[in-house]
């Protein structure tokens, strides 16, 4: 019977699950395929490079809704047996929703594996890969951070403005660059176009301008200003320096475990008491969030657990209540951690055994069929502003009408 049982619900999850996280996944993907698109249309990258940089934005994606499509899942597949009477029917035959909670659970903590090994292994990849993919493309496609009619300060010390950008062949037209690397001798180059590109020495830009004059004002002497009129001029960037080595290092979010270790470490010789405790937080996100998967399948359990006549759907918006409490709790106990009020262990758990606790008590009073006051005054509350908002917007005087 309880193999039975279990194969039954990994079937009712199985579909609800696979079509949550790809709806899920799609909802957070969208504005990147915009971003994706604009890459191949404007700048001309291939369609190989457009999937290896959607590879590795899927994994981060993956960690938030593999828990988001579990909740889902088994609050639809408890819901569509709760309105087809088969919960009741299961009850008569002398199981009861503690007996049903074991396959839940193993479900819950396959869910949680699968997150844990996104969250450890796959998201700090997937960042890290993505990051390097776009510093590649913007070493080979110079132009992508290059911005019409906009003082472009990517680059420490310059200041580039375009008047116009050719992607398909990295031309530049009516370019004006503040160069102030050279300490206490700034120049000022103006040139009708000109074309980036990559040099022949590693990690560096070469921007070959035509038609132009650069401006310099005498250090020595303030009252002479020079003029240098060219035909072709060849100006090489140093990306590691012209970045600076802050934004080309890789940040917390983008480190692995071990690295994460070595980087609180540092930063605790260094007494950056703040960025410590946000890399803390982070490192015990990564363990806590993975277990969201067993919270939601306790709490899921009994919520889905409704009268026949309640529909279908109502596991639905269900799920996206429970979501939407849940994640503003995670969310202030990071930033709680951040500040120091509670340290970065009890800031990320606290979520989760407040879930555990809620699980459990729902499922006793849905069990003993006993009343729950939090649902009721929960169904109380949205009742008054659905009438509300009801009575607002006037659809209240049609019906009677």
């Amino acid at each position: 019977m309880k193999r039975t049982l279990f194969r039954y619900l990994l079937l009712e999850v199985l579909g609800p699950f696979i079509i949550g996280l790809v709806i899920f996944t799609f909802v957070l993907l969208m504005f990147q395929i915009l971003k994706l698109t604009e890459l191949i249309v404007s700048y001309g990258v291939g369609l190989g490079d457009v999937g290896r940089l959607l590879l590795y934005i899927l994994p981060p994606f993956f960690v938030f809704t593999v828990p988001m499509s579990f909740l889902l899942a088994v609050l639809m597949a408890i819901s569509r047996m709760s309105s087809d009477s088969e919960i009741t029917a299961l009850k008569a035959g002398g199981i009861s929703l503690w007996q049903l909670y074991p396959p839940v659970l193993v479900l819950s903590l396959i869910a949680s594996l699968a997150c844990a090994f996104l969250a450890l292994v796959g998201d700090p990849w997937g960042k890290q890969g993505f990051r390097n993919m776009l510093l590649e493309l913007g070493r080979e496609k110079a132009t992508i951070g290059v911005v019409e009619h906009v003082f472009n300060d990517s680059f420490k010390d310059m200041t580039l403005y375009v008047h116009h950008v050719v992607p398909e062949q990295d031309l530049l037209e009516g370019i004006f660059l503040a160069d102030e690397r050279a300490a206490g001798e700034p120049l000022v180059v103006t040139a009708g176009r000109g074309k980036l590109g990559q040099s022949p020495r590693e990690a560096t830009l070469a921007l070959d301008l035509y038609d132009g004059a650069i401006h310099r004002l005498d250090p020595q002497d303030k009252t002479i200003y020079e003029t240098v009129r060219f035909k072709q001029y060849r100006l090489e960037v140093d990306l590691a320096a012209a970045m600076g080595q802050d934004q080309l290092k890789r940040t917390y979010l983008e480190m692995t475990l071990p690295e994460l270790r070595d980087h609180i470490a540092e930063l605790r010789t260094k007494n950056d008491d703040y960025a410590m405790r946000r890399a803390w937080v982070e490192y015990h996100r990564r363990f806590a969030f993975p277990f969201a998967c067993v919270v939601f399948g306790l709490i899921a359990l009994p919520l889905g657990v409704s009268p026949p006549r309640s529909g279908r759907s109502r596991g639905f918006s269900t799920s996206i209540v429970v979501l939407c409490a849940f994640y503003l709790l995670f969310r202030a106990g990071e930033n709680l951690g951040w500040k120091g009020v509670l340290h970065p262990l009890i800031a990320m758990w606290t979520p989760l055994i407040v879930g555990v606790a809620l699980g459990l008590y729902l499922l006793k009073k849905k069990s003993d069929e006993s009343p729950i006051w939090l649902l009721d005054v929960a169904h109380y509350g949205a009742q008054r502003a659905s009438g509300w908002l009801r009575a607002k917007l006037g659809l209240d005087g049609e019906k009677r009408s």
